[in-house]
C-alpha cells in the first residue's frame, strides 16, 4: 500500500493482432517497469491483458507469443493472463447503464452517410485527423434500424460546469463544459475539446464488436487499475476515457505516455505496416534497444550482465526520469473536482516547477495538437524532402554540426505554424543553423516544401514537443538564438495559464542560451506581449536589449498573416532579451 492507502496497479495490455515488435516492447518494458519501482521499490502489481475484443484482426496463436516474449524478457505478471474476449457481458452490463442514463443511444447511419454528413457540415476526412461525428442519429433513428451504439459526448459534456476563471485546472484531472484537461506524467498538461474534435463517439460497432474505448475502461475499473502506461499514440484517446470514466461512476488512472518507436518513412512502428517480430532468443538486446528509447542508462557490462539484473537497474534508475515521487504515492481521482495538493511533479527538470501561487500548469508543453489538412503538395514534400530534413527525436545531446553538416551558430525556434517566416529568416541568414520544432502535420509539410522551393539548406526539424526536446537532446549553453513567434494566445482568462511563455519554460531557455544569446518573441495580442516582458524581466539570467519592448529585428519578416492583422488595426509586439556574459 502506499501512503495514502492505494495500492499501485498497473497493466499491459497488447492486441493479439501479431507477435511484439520493438515499438510494442518499449510499451511493455516501461509498464513493468513502473509497476515494479512504485512504493520505493517495493513494487506494485503487474498485470496483462490480451485486447482480443477485435477478434476478425486477432491471429492464431498470437497472444501465446506474445506472453512467450514477456516471459522470455523477464516481464512476467503477477496474475494469469484478462482476456477480453471472455467479458462481453460486463461491457454489456455498462451500455445498458449508459442508456439508463440517457448518455448512449443507436445510430443507425453507414459508414458513406456519416462522410456525407460531414461533407455537407464542410467536414473533411484527412490522414490522422479526427472528424467528429455529425450528429445525424443523436435525436433519433428517423425509422433507420440501429447499427451501432454512440456515447452521447456531447450532451455530457455540455452538463458539466464551465471552468473556474482565474483559476487553475486541477493539476490532475479537470472535466468541464469547454473540454478535458488533464495532466499525463510524461507529456504534460493536455486538453481536448471532446464535443468539438471526436463528438458523439463509438461504443458498439455496426459489426456487433465493442470498441475500445468501452472495453478498456471497464476492464481498468474492474481490476483495479491505478497507473496506465503505455504509448504516445494513444494519448488522443485519453480524454473519451475519462469521460466515459466519470460517466460510469468509474475511478480514473494515473497516465503516462511513451515516445514511440517509428520506422524510417517516419510512421509508427505497428504490426499493420509490416513491424519485424523481436528476437527474444537475444532477450538482452531487446531489452537494452527498448530502454535506449526510455531514456535508461546504459548497462556498464553489458556482456555480463542477465536479464534480471538489468531490470534491476533499470528499476533503481526508472523514478529518476518518469516522475520521481509519483510511482511511490499514486492515487485514484474518484472525481474531477478541484484538488489543491494534487499537482504531479514534472518528468523533466526539477526546476520547472513553478511557485505555488501561480496559477499555471506545473509541467510545460509546448504545444495543443490541431486537426489540419496536408495537402497534396505538402505530402510529396514529406516523401521527398522528409529523409534530409527532418530529424529524429531521441534522448541524447544533439549533435548539430553531424545534422547540418557544418559547425555554425544554432537558433532553435519553437511552434513555425506554416513556415512563412522560419524560411525567410534562414535565407537572409545563411550563417546559422535553424532547428525547428513543430507537431502541426501540415506545417510541417509546408515549410519542407518552401525549403524544396527555395534550395533552403540550413534549416532541420524535429516534429516533436519542443519541450522535450529541450530537456533531453539540448545541453546547457548549446544555443546562440531561440525564437518564439505568435504562439496561441489562450485569450480568455480561464486559459491564461496554458500559455507557452511562463516563468519554467523561460528558465530553461536561457539555461540553453550561450552568454550573449538572445531569446526572440513576437506576439499580436498586447495582453500577451505585457505576459512575455513581464516574465522575461523577472529571469535573472537575461536582459533586455530595449526599453520595453524592442523594435522589429529586421531578420523577421512581416507574414501574410501579420500583415492582414496590421491591416485590421492590430498591433505587434517584439520583446528581444540576451542571455547575460
Amino acid at each position: 500500500m502506499s501512503a495514502n492507502g492505494v495500492a499501485y496497479t498497473g497493466r499491459f495490455a497488447p492486441s493479439p493482432t501479431g507477435p511484439l515488435h520493438a515499438g510494442s516492447m518499449v510499451a511493455a518494458l516501461a509498464s513493468w517497469l513502473d509497476a515494479r519501482a512504485a512504493h520505493g521499490g517495493r513494487g506494485g502489481r503487474w498485470l496483462v491483458r490480451i485486447e482480443d475484443v477485435d477478434t476478425p484482426r486477432c491471429m492464431p496463436g498470437a497472444a501465446e507469443t506474445i506472453l512467450s516474449q514477456l516471459a522470455a524478457c523477464g516481464l512476467v505478471p503477477d496474475e494469469p493472463p484478462l482476456w477480453q474476449s471472455k467479458r462481453q457481458a460486463h461491457y454489456q452490463q455498462a451500455l445498458d447503464q449508459l442508456t439508463a442514463d440517457g448518455l448512449a443511444y443507436p445510430c443507425g447511419c453507414t459508414r458513406r452517410e456519416i462522410e456525407e454528413a460531414q461533407a455537407a457540415q464542410g467536414l473533411q476526412r484527412n490522414r490522422h485527423v479526427e472528424v467528429p461525428y455529425p450528429g445525424t442519429c443523436r435525436h433519433g433513428l428517423q425509422g433507420r434500424p440501429a447499427r451501432s451504439w454512440r456515447f452521447h459526448a456531447t450532451q455530457y459534456q455540455e452538463k458539466q460546469a464551465p471552468a473556474l476563471d482565474g483559476k487553475a485546472h486541477p493539476a490532475t484531472l479537470s472535466i468541464a463544459n469547454d473540454g478535458v484537461g488533464w495532466t499525463d506524467r510524461r507529456l504534460g498538461r493536455q486538453y481536448q475539446d471532446v464535443a468539438r474534435s471526436v463528438g458523439d463517439f463509438i461504443l458498439r460497432r455496426a459489426d456487433g464488436l465493442w470498441a475500445y474505448q468501452l472495453a478498456v475502461v471497464v476492464d481498468d475499473a474492474e481490476q483495479g487499475v491505478t497507473h496506465v502506461v503505455r504509448g504516445e499514440d494513444l494519448a488522443d484517446n485519453t480524454p473519451r476515457q475519462l469521460l466515459l470514466q466519470q460517466a460510469l461512476g468509474m475511478p480514473h488512472p494515473t497516465y503516462l505516455h511513451m515516445p514511440l518507436v517509428r520506422a524510417e518513412d517516419g510512421e509508427k512502428l505497428s504490426k499493420q505496416h509490416g513491424a519485424a517480430p523481436v528476437d527474444v532468443r537475444m532477450p538482452l538486446q531487446v531489452l537494452c534497444a527498448a530502454a535506449r528509447v526510455l531514456g535508461l542508462p546504459e548497462l556498464a557490462h553489458p556482456d555480463n550482465t542477465s536479464v534480471a539484473q538489468a531490470l534491476a537497474q533499470w528499476v533503481i534508475a526508472w523514478p529518476r526520469i518518469y516522475n520521481p515521487g509519483v510511482t511511490e504515492t499514486p492515487s485514484l481521482l474518484a472525481d474531477s473536482g478541484p484538488s489543491p495538493d494534487s499537482s504531479t511533479p514534472s518528468p523533466q527538470e526539477g526546476g520547472g516547477a513553478a511557485p505555488a501561487d501561480v496559477a499555471f500548469p506545473k509541467t510545460i508543453r509546448s504545444y495543443v495538437r490541431r486537426a489540419g489538412r496536408t495537402t497534396t503538395g505538402q505530402a510529396k514534400a514529406f516523401e521527398d524532402l522528409g529523409p534530409r530534413f527532418l530529424l529524429p527525436y531521441a534522448p541524447a545531446p544533439f549533435d548539430a554540426p553531424a545534422a547540418f553538416g557544418r559547425q555554425a551558430p544554432l537558433v532553435l525556434e519553437i511552434g513555425f505554424g506554416m513556415g512563412e517566416a522560419t524560411a525567410h529568416i534562414a535565407r537572409v541568414r545563411p550563417q546559422d543553423n535553424f532547428l525547428c520544432c513543430e507537431v502541426h502535420e501540415p506545417g510541417v509539410g509546408a515549410l519542407l516544401k518552401r525549403i524544396g522551393e527555395h534550395g533552403i539548406e540550413n534549416i532541420r526539424i524535429l516534429q516533436h514537443d519542443a519541450v522535450e526536446v529541450i530537456d533531453h537532446m539540448l545541453p546547457p549553453g548549446t544555443l546562440d538564438g531561440v525564437h518564439i513567434f505568435f504562439p496561441d494566445p489562450w485569450h480568455k482568462k480561464r486559459h491564461n495559464k496554458r500559455r507557452l511563455i511562463q516563468p519554467p519554460l523561460v528558465a530553461k531557455l536561457a539555461a540553453r542560451l550561450k552568454p550573449g544569446g538572445y531569446l526572440h518573441c513576437a506576439t499580436d495580442w498586447q495582453p500577451y506581449a505585457e505576459q512575455m516582458l513581464e516574465v522575461l524581466s523577472a529571469e535573472p539570467s537575461l536582459v533586455n536589449t530595449a526599453e520595453g519592448f524592442a523594435p522589429q529585428p529586421d531578420y523577421r519578416p512581416l507574414t501574410k498573416f501579420e500583415n492582414r492583422g496590421l491591416r485590421l488595426g492590430h498591433g505587434v509586439w517584439d520583446v528581444v532579451f540576451k542571455r547575460r556574459a
